[in-house]
């Protein structure tokens, strides 16, 4: 038998709930981001999302562009030489920019892409455009430093291929004049001693003020023995001091100096080899 009397009354305390009010939060801004085609072998590279529909491949606003190992600062000669044996090449775009003039015209041939890659038209060969993708740009074979010099190197490695040229040991001469569409001139077939080669370098200084672009050729050079016929930008004759200023492809970056009549002696040597200069 129950014990509960039906008759009394019955209280429920019931305990308050506190309910704390939600913080509304200010809406986050989307990080940015690009839709960027990134080519794969020439072919466009999809990404497989989580909806099993295919998005092009994203990549940061913020991130370098793919593949492009090198900077942008226009100087031409801000790398160093790779695996590869084309300081003839490099030493004539060094060459080239080194003269007021030629460096617009290495200018003018470079088109750069949104996504890093690059478009050359060399002034040596105005119909014929070479594309040269950010991933080409990242060939740890090549040069390393300045993002220009390294299209225009791939740029012409292209060219001899579709001409069916050899890339490396390519002459400066040759590089040059596909660089600036101008003939260049080898001042050993004008000059026959020494003598008359001091006095045609200082003529060359003294004519160009815009600057000079001179490419030489030589196994040894202010005392350094290069292991083989080398290319050697010269980048300055001070016709008062008697001194001259090159760049090594090997460490372009840094200007070298030695004595005009050192270089003189050195491109006399027999083992030495040309000495290419063009007007541009």
């Amino acid at each position: 038998m129950s014990n509960v009397n039906p008759n009394a009354h019955h209280v429920v305390v019931v305990k308050p709930v506190v309910v704390t009010p939600k913080r509304e939060e200010p809406p986050r801004e989307p990080t940015p981001r690009a839709m960027v085609i990134v080519p794969f072998g020439g072919d466009l590279f999809f990404n497989s999302d989580p909806l099993g529909l295919f998005s092009i491949l994203e990549r940061s606003v913020n991130a370098p562009p793919v593949g492009n190992n090198g900077n942008n600062s226009g100087s031409y000669s801000d790398f160093k030489q790779g695996q590869t044996g084309d300081c003839g090449v490099l030493s004539a775009i060094m060459s080239t920019a080194n003269d007021k003039d030629g460096k617009a015209i290495l200018d003018k041939s470079l088109t750069r892409n949104q996504d890093g890659s690059y478009d050359v038209r060399f002034a040596g060969a105005p119909n014929e455009v070479f594309h040269v993708s950010a991933q080409e740009l990242g060939n740890t074979k090549l040069s390393n430093g300045d993002a220009k010099v390294k299209a225009l190197e791939i740029a012409f490695k292209k060219y001899q291929e579709a001409h069916g040229k050899k890339f490396e040991g390519t002459g400066g001469a040759e590089a040059i004049k596909l660089l600036t569409g101008k003939t260049t001139t080898n001042l050993k077939d004008t000059t026959h001693n020494p003598g008359q080669l001091k006095q045609a370098l200082l003529g060359l200084a003294r004519k160009d003020g815009d600057g000079l672009s001179l490419e030489i050729g030589a196994s040894k050079l202010n005392g350094e023995d290069f292991g083989g016929m080398h290319a050697i930008s010269i980048t300055n004759i001070d016709p008062d001091t008697g001194t001259v200023s090159y760049k090594n492809p090997w460490h372009a970056g840094k200007t070298e100096t030695m004595s005009l009549d050192q270089l003189v002696s050195d491109m006399s040597a027999p083992s030495s080899g040309g000495i290419d200069f063009a007007e541009v």
